[in-house]
């Protein structure tokens, strides 16, 4: 029996392997359940630096344009003209969210998904119990609120994500992991269509047609399929306020929409002040405006509430906005160095999908500085880098770690 445990205990990965692990776990938890998202992203991003620099990975991978090109990002970020620190937050956000994509697919590549889906399922299953609770306490503005999630925008951003990674992760498993993975992305489609959030529909629309348009779309077909009979279903059976929410979109008394318009209007203004290298608080800038610009605002936009003026409500502005044309055209080129390098990587198809996604739903919301948006983008730019498996100390871990899972 001694002899038996200690075969088993010997046969386990390192200790950093396994922390690593159970720390990625806890940050798509954390994400899930929309708390203590930072303090997660930092023990995960820890842990996955760590275990990089431990396993001294071949210098022809710190070569690759695609590890370059997220961190010149990342430096610029922290450390632009006129900006000097005043983002570093955001900046060690993205390194650790990168630094996670990266060991993902780096020390689990059989099992990355794992991790992964406990942040769709931490989602499907607050779904479940506010439906079993009828949704007490979670009326916000007359519409349906999930716990945790006050802004239907970002429940409804943070769903679609959700969804892409089940898509993705059906591809990695096996049968009936699959079936179940189909299972959570059908749940976590519904609250999305309760959101009545029209960003994040939009751009789970857009992803849909672009899955079916790609090359190996028969891939996909059978689990976009499903999606889109659930997001159809789902939509005939909205609550009454919900789909005027939804409805109100297509008249011309729609508020949020012009209230969008005059934010639009405001950002593409101020863009011209600093228009390299952009501004660094847009809330403190969109805060004053509104308050030194009061009286022409009532009359230019009059019985328009000016509340919704926190931010640039718009990702392509946001960026210009926040980062200036510099910052807007290296992130740019990164994404179109990974679409024209990766493009025949199943990694590279999450990537572009969240990519999209986020792009259109963008168009009415902002979700770049938040945790949940910096991490969606960053941990699939870290998976894309495929020359991972070049690492020296990486085949011997392979077949252990599986023990684990």
């Amino acid at each position: 029996m001694v002899t038996f445990l200690r075969r088993k205990l010997n046969s386990l990965p390192p200790p950093r392997h396994i922390l690593l692990f159970i720390s990625l776990m806890l940050l798509f938890l954390a994400l899930g359940l929309d708390t203590k998202r930072y303090e997660s992203l930092q023990f995960a991003g820890i842990c996955s630096v760590y275990c990089l620099l431990r396993e001294k990975p071949s210098l022809k991978n710190l070569k690759s344009p695609a590890l370059f090109l997220p961190l010149l990002f990342i430096t610029y970020v922290i450390f632009r003209p006129f900006n000097i620190l005043i983002d570093v937050h955001l900046g060690i956000k993205m390194f650790l969210a990168f630094g996670c994509g990266i060991a993902l697919i780096t020390f689990f590549p059989k099992h990355y998904h794992i991790p992964i889906l406990v942040f769709p399922v931490t989602l499907a299953t607050i779904f479940i119990n506010s439906y079993l609770n009828d949704f007490t306490g979670q009326w916000l503005a007359n519409r349906y609120c999930m716990h945790f999630f006050p802004d239907p925008n970002i429940l409804g951003y943070t769903l679609g994500v959700a969804i892409l990674f089940c898509i993705s992760s059906k591809y990695f498993s096996s049968r009936y992991f699959s079936a179940f993975c189909i299972f959570i992305a059908i749940l976590c489609a519904i609250p999305l269509v309760m959101s009545a959030s029209r960003s994040a529909i939009g751009g789970i629309c857009a992803v849909t047609l672009f899955l079916l348009l790609l090359p190996g779309r028969r891939k996909y077909f059978f689990g976009i399929l499903i999606l889109i009979i659930v997001i159809s279903v789902s939509l005939l059976f909205l609550p009454k306020p919900l789909f005027e929410r939804l409805k109100i979109s297509f008249l011309k008394s729609d508020d949020s929409f012009t209230n969008r318009i005059m934010a639009w209007e405001i950002a593409t203004d101020s863009i011209k002040e600093n228009m390299f290298f952009g501004k660094s608080n847009y809330g403190a800038f969109f805060k004053n405006y509104v308050k030194e610009n009061s009286i022409e605002l009532s009359k230019k936009y009059p019985g328009i509430a000016h509340s919704i003026l926190y931010d640039t409500h718009n990702l392509l502005l946001g960026l210009v906005f926040k980062y200036g044309l510099i910052g807007f055209f290296i992130i740019l080129f990164c994404s179109g160095y990974y679409i024209y390098v990766f493009r025949k990587s199943d990694y590279s198809i999450l990537f572009l999908s969240i990519f999209v996604y986020t792009f259109i739903s963008g168009i009415g919301s902002y979700y770049f500085d938040h945790t949940i948006g910096i991490t969606s983008i960053f941990i699939p730019m870290g998976m894309n880098i495929t020359l991972k498996r070049e690492c020296s100390a990486i085949s011997k871990d392979i077949d252990t770690i599986k023990l684990i899972m």
